[in-house]
């Protein structure tokens, strides 16, 4: 196949001269923060406005979740002409998760305890989730907006249903969970996503 020169030189990307280390990431997702479409969202979102937007509930994160596993992402290949090779792009990828945190909240009116509050919250994301944008907040209070390369915000299909886990030992009392899974139309961990805040830094309280 002949390289394309008239589209005009290529200038890669090289590595710092000064990274001689190999060192690691470690990070570990932690929950999921959603958001509704028509949300009044800043252009750039940082440490100095996420606190706001956590505060005045227009982000709102889930419960710590367990067992919180990605799956492979999905291709599609699209030809472009014979004599090139198919341009391959990721359609979706989606993870599995559990939220084994039991919620009880006082409602105002009337005034008594709602000890499933947790079914609520996520009914709620149910109903909703045509209508909804995503983010990523990993155990040290990075954020990840769920975007393209573009900056397009991804959807997603949500399923969440209860299950229980049976106990170790015989007569031993079964703990119950919600589990989860969610399909983003697109790759919310793309290469071109990074953290956009931290919110400890910012000062907020989950």
């Amino acid at each position: 196949m002949a390289c394309p020169s008239s589209c005009g030189d290529i200038t890669l990307i090289a590595n710092p001269e000064t990274n001689c280390d190999t060192s690691l990431r470690q990070t570990t997702p932690s929950r999921f923060v959603f958001f509704a479409c028509n949300s009044p969202i800043p252009d750039i979102i940082n440490t100095s406005n996420v606190a706001s937007l956590f505060e005045s509930g227009v982000f709102v994160a889930s419960s710590p979740l367990a067992n919180l596993t990605w799956n492979d992402p999905e291709y599609e290949e699209v030809i472009i002409d014979d004599c090139s090779v198919p341009f391959r792009y990721i359609t979706r990828r989606g993870a599995t998760f559990e939220d084994r945190v039991a919620v009880g909240a006082d409602t105002d009116s009337p005034a008594i305890a709602n000890l499933y509050f947790d079914y609520a919250f996520w009914q709620d994301k149910l109903d909703n989730q045509q209508k909804l944008f995503y983010g990523i907040l990993y155990c040290n209070g990075d954020l990840k907006l769920a975007k393209d390369k573009d900056g397009n915000y991804l959807t997603a299909s949500l399923t969440i249903f209860l299950n229980y886990q049976r106990p170790g030992t015989q007569g031993g009392v079964f703990t119950e969970f919600k589990q989860g899974e969610i399909i983003f139309n697109g790759d919310p961990l793309g290469l071109t996503n990074v953290p956009v805040a931290n919110i400890v830094e910012a000062g907020v309280e989950l």
